[in-house]
């Protein structure tokens, strides 16, 4: 009998496949078939990226088990493996950063503040009559990074400011005093941005000197000064070890054609040359041989990362994939509760809109005016009238009615006014109808002028027109997408306050709508962030836990290649140690181990004891001097002539050797590799769905449609 496992160069095989070559079943509707394969252990992932979730869509007609395999082998991922390892004949590939602060006349200064709010200070300097020299100003308005490295290499130089924590990049030919010659600089102007409005610390690249280094290299790669043929990353690992190698896990073009030549399409292929010049990579490894304490041999972990699946969280999957149709169902169902909640939602009318109302109601009847409080002084008083009666004059444009209104506005007793009930609250939609008719005057306050905005994009004419034709489209008279852009614009700029939450048992107080309403328009903005972004998906990036247990199953068939006896995890501390950022703890403290235990069984997943030996032996030098008193003793690495540290006495010193030639004992997150695992191992693993140490066995996860209907069942 044919196996119906079909095991590709890298051991990975699919289970939708195998369970497909081995079901009697041979016919049947799309349903059922969804229903057998979710029961048999098929993720929705996997359905997800062969079709399988498309093609069980489909009820027009049968669904053949021919129309499986072929929907399955039509979109199975072209894997490939790129292998980075130090050369130790050749030169090493990292860039090399030397420190060249001392070595130049001064180190470079920027200005703190952006031109506007330069050119800000010094016109409020003119206006009150202070001249600030240069010098004066330099002291208070500039950052002055401490640092300045170069790499021996290509020149590139890092301009890092300690303060906070943050640097510029600079090429071999630009000038490290003008900061818009920076790489980030290019990066922001390129990208249409107005440069006069950014600060000093937004142009500037976040990050301590390894991640400064990583992102110097990338622009010199990315500019093509610099091609990375070996390891890159080596001295962002842990002391001691061997046998370091970086392995990147990707498949090929997403164009079956370019696939074929090995070639990949710039646009619709995902690179992330800042750290390897690899397309669609799916999953990345750096690794090194190291012991356990027992004397056994460990591959140990220094990092396991998928770029594409962070660029993805970060920015958005494109459309297709199945992260960006979850985006459309979330959105969907933001706007459904921003319409259903909002269009009929009260707000309170200002003081000009009642009596406008009120007039349009009643033109028959003299004016209702909303009073003064009653609390005014004298002066304020006299003042408001004043304003209140230029409202009269006829000469008086738009602009300025609108300015005397807004000025007016806080000097009346809106709540006492004497105008009915009825005209002093309207319900959000038609209030966006009044606003936008032409004959309203509005007012100056930015919620009205973003409004007027948006509302200006329905009308069918431009403003001004006379006609009927130049009246935009009445709230109701609008198709949902538009209904939904005036209530989002609504949102975003009428004051809270403004919404008259009496009789809600939804929104008891200001506080619970304010809530409400903030992470409302904070998720639909979010949502509506991720879903303009070009990430391509699928290919298991999409989730953490899929690209980390596809990781982790590699890293075994390496380890069982290579003849190791385990697999272990540099801890979270040492990642957050070495980049800086504290989200790390929870991926390789938390996220890895659980993934272990899914993919090698829980029996085969503990703690053991990670020997780090020091990369370089210290030794103890005594440097003479002119008395016993003046006696040094070094501490220097063997083989060269680089002092450590000094003391006044030998058993300092020697204690400090001692403790550098140590090796440490780590407890790290392993997987043993017992005989039964690394017989599972060979027979290959399932790239998608089940784990090594827990793949239940052929017989049961294969066979007829037994659960399936028997009218299925029984179809030809």
């Amino acid at each position: 009998m044919k196996d119906p496992r079909v095991v590709d160069d890298f051991g990975f095989y699919y289970k939708s496949e195998e369970l497909a070559n081995k079901m009697k079943q041979t016919k049947g509707s799309g349903k059922d078939f969804e229903n057998f394969f979710k029961g048999q252990g098929i993720s929705e992932t996997e359905l997800f990226d062969t079709g399988l979730t498309d093609l069980f869509k489909v009820t027009n007609r049968p669904i053949t088990k021919k129309d499986i395999l072929l929907k399955i082998r039509m979109n199975k991922l072209q894997l490939y493996e790129d292998i980075y390892q130090d050369n130790p004949v050749a030169e090493g590939s990292s860039l090399i950063f030397e420190n060249i602060a001392d070595k130049i006349s001064k180190t470079p200064s920027y200005n703190k503040f952006s031109n506007y709010e330069i050119d800000e200070i010094r016109f409020n300097h003119l206006n009150r009559g202070i001249k600030v020299s240069d010098e004066t100003r330099a002291e208070t308005e500039l950052v002055n990074p401490s640092k300045v490295l170069e790499d021996t290499k290509t020149g590139y130089r890092i301009v890092y400011d300690d303060e906070s924590k943050s640097f510029l990049t600079f090429n071999k030919d630009a000038d490290i005093f003008d900061i818009s010659q920076s790489e980030q600089y290019k990066l922001f102007s390129d990208s249409g941005d107005d440069m006069d409005a950014f600060r000093f610390n937004e142009i500037s690249t976040p990050g301590n000197i390894n991640e400064a280094i990583v992102q110097t290299e990338s622009f010199a790669i990315q500019n093509g000064d610099y091609i990375a043929k070996d390891a890159r990353f080596s001295e962002s690992t842990q002391q001691g070890g061997s046998n370091y190698k970086e392995a990147v896990l990707g498949k090929q073009s997403n164009n079956p054609t370019l696939a074929q030549r090995g070639e990949y399409d710039a646009v619709d292929d995902y690179i992330n040359p800042a750290h390897f010049p690899n397309y669609n990579p799916i999953v990345h490894v750096r690794t090194k041989d190291r012991t356990l304490d027992d004397g056994s041999k460990t591959l140990y972990v220094e990092e396991l990362q998928s770029d594409r699946g962070q660029a993805g969280r970060r920015r958005g999957f494109a459309p297709g994939s199945r992260s960006y149709a979850k985006l459309e169902e979330k959105m969907n169902g933001l706007n459904s509760e921003l319409l259903n909640t909002f269009k009929n939602i009260p707000i309170k009318l200002k003081s000009y809109e009642q009596e406008e109302l009120y007039k349009r109601a009643n033109p028959d009847k003299p004016i209702i005016r909303v009073p003064f409080k009653s609390d005014l002084s004298p002066s304020v008083l006299k003042f408001a009238t004043d304003r209140a009666n230029m409202l009269s004059d006829d000469r008086l444009l738009g602009t300025s009615i609108q300015r005397l209104r807004a000025d007016l506005e806080e000097f009346l007793d809106v709540d006492n006014s004497r105008i009915p009930e009825e005209f002093k609250t309207m319900k959000l939609s038609d209030y966006l109808d009044f606003i936008s008719d032409p004959d309203y005057k509005g007012s100056s306050d930015v919620e009205m002028l973003n409004l007027m905005r948006i509302i200006d994009t329905d009308r069918r004419y431009p403003l001004g027109r006379d006609d009927l034709d130049g009246f935009p489209p009445k709230f109701n008279e609008l198709s949902k997408e538009q209904q939904i852009n005036r209530l989002r614009s609504a949102l975003q700029d009428i004051r809270y306050e403004r919404y008259d939450l009496k009789g809600s048992n939804k929104f008891p107080d200001l506080d619970t709508f304010a809530g409400y309403a903030d992470d409302l328009r904070n998720d639909i903005t979010e949502t509506g962030n991720k879903m303009m972004g070009n990430v391509p998906g699928g290919d298991l990036v999409e989730k953490t836990e899929d690209w980390t247990k596809v990781g982790i199953k590699r890293l075994l068939q390496r380890a069982v290649k290579e003849g190791h006896d385990s697999v272990s995890f540099s801890p979270g501390q040492v990642q957050v140690d070495r980049w800086g950022n504290e989200g790390l703890y929870n991926h390789y403290d938390n996220v890895i181990p659980a993934m272990a235990k899914k993919v090698a069984g829980k029996e085969n997943v503990t703690k053991a004891m990670v020997e780090i030996r020091p990369k370089n032996l210290h030794t103890v030098v005594m440097m003479r001097g002119e008395t016993p008193l003046d006696r040094l003793y070094m501490v220097k690495e063997v083989g060269t002539d680089k002092p450590v540290a000094s003391f006044k006495t030998l058993e300092q010193a020697q204690n400090n050797a001692d403790f550098r030639n140590a090796t440490q004992k780590q407890e790290s997150v392993t997987i043993k590799i017992t005989p039964e695992l690394r017989e599972k191992v060979l027979k290959g693993l399932s790239l998608f769905t089940m784990g090594a140490g827990t793949a239940i066995g052929l017989d049961e996860q294969l066979g007829a449609l037994s659960n399936m209907p028997s009218t299925q069942a029984n179809a030809t």
